[in-house]
């Protein structure tokens, strides 16, 4: 049989030749191959892949998926040990067809023969504690299963590829081919601890804020900062991809909780803002209630002047006016010299304390 046709491929031989009592021969040769699989990371981590592996068989052959006579205890012509296999990715299934291609006339490309397995189950082959390489747990019937997985298969509709595959030569104008699908599903437990649940804790950690006291600056504007840079650290530490010209899910959700710990320091800056601008309306208005206050006071003490008071008579009768200012009416009343005064008389700004004094003085 001649070698596949291979980028990346490497041959070695499975011992020597064997020739049977019946004249058969055993030629076992191992291939060792190195395929890229092309990926779509819209959804990840939560993504989908599909990777083929096709193998090309040049010279005239016709190639087929056939199960060996004595080889493997499996229904299945494709056999995994699936203890040998550590990756992200779980194997739902794996699909193998044979085909007659050919790059002159692609459109004459026949698919004749195709198998679907289902790998239900083998989830059990990676969580077990036995080591089927050994040879005490060889013969248990879970190592047995798990060294030579093959699934439930079942055969697909084919076409009939007679008239092609009597095309077929050496010339490799029309070749055939062997093709492997694996059609994979990424395990989410490491983005689960690495990533989910980090920045939910961070998220939620952010909302603290909204309890503490407003006055509290130094402990809501820290708490904000950190949660900030918190989660650009965890953006950074998510497992690098190649350059890509869209956005993956995971990018969504990083975005979306950095817009949740900035919004929420955004918050405190506008209570802040808040708080400030109450307090200055509020220290206006008691401004203003003061100076109403004093005026108030000052008409009244006006009102009941004599000019035969001493200094210690006013003082007196100033601070008594003043500790009775709320219940002092005295909307309009005559002087002792027969002059009225009123609140349109009240001297304005600091007039009244100058008129105090000089009335002190004499």
């Amino acid at each position: 049989m001649p070698d596949p046709l291979y980028d990346s491929i490497r041959v070695e031989h499975v011992g020597k030749v064997f020739v049977t009592a019946g004249g058969r021969v055993l030629d076992g040769k191992r291939y060792t191959i190195e395929s890229t699989c092309l990926m779509t990371f819209y959804n990840y981590p939560h993504d989908k892949q599909v990777c083929n592996v096709p193998i090309y068989f040049a010279g005239g052959e016709i190639a087929r998926w056939q199960l060996p006579p004595v080889w493997m205890k499996t229904d299945s012509e494709i056999s995994m040990s699936l203890q040998h296999v550590r990756s992200m990715f779980h194997i739902n299934h794996v699909e193998y067809l044979s085909y007659i291609g050919s790059n002159a006339n692609p459109e004459e490309t026949c698919i004749y023969q195709k198998r679907l397995c289902d790998y239900a189950g083998s989830e059990s082959c990676y969580l077990t504690d036995l080591k089927c390489t050994e040879a005490e747990n060889r013969n248990n019937s879970l190592c047995i299963k798990c060294n030579n997985f093959g699934g439930k298969c079942s055969s697909g509709n084919t076409a009939n590829c007679s008239s092609v595959i009597e095309k077929v030569d050496p010339v490799v104008l029309y070749f055939s081919v062997l093709e492997i699908r694996f059609k994979l599903t990424r395990r989410l437990g490491y983005h689960f601890l690495q990533t989910y649940i980090p920045s939910v804790s961070v998220v939620g950690m952010s909302w603290v804020s909204f309890w503490i006291d407003p006055a509290s600056a130094p402990a809501r504007t820290g708490l904000g900062v950190t949660t900030v840079l918190t989660m650009v650290t965890l953006s950074g530490k998510v497992k690098p991809a190649p350059d890509l010209n869209y956005i993956r899910a995971i990018d969504v959700w990083l975005l979306g909780c950095k817009l949740f710990v900035i919004l929420a320091l955004l918050e405190y800056a506008c209570v802040n803002f808040t708080v400030s601008s109450q307090k200055v309306s509020f220290f206006v208005k008691s401004t203003v209630f003061t100076v109403s206050n004093i005026q108030q006071t000052y008409l009244c003490i006006h009102q009941s002047v004599n000019s035969k008071d001493t200094p210690r008579h006013l003082n007196h009768r100033f601070f008594v006016i003043s500790e009775r200012r709320d219940a002092c009416q005295c909307p309009q009343t005559t002087k002792h010299d027969g002059e009225k005064i009123g609140s349109d008389a009240l001297p304005t700004g600091r007039a009244w304390e100058r008129d105090y004094l000089e009335r002190q003085a004499r």
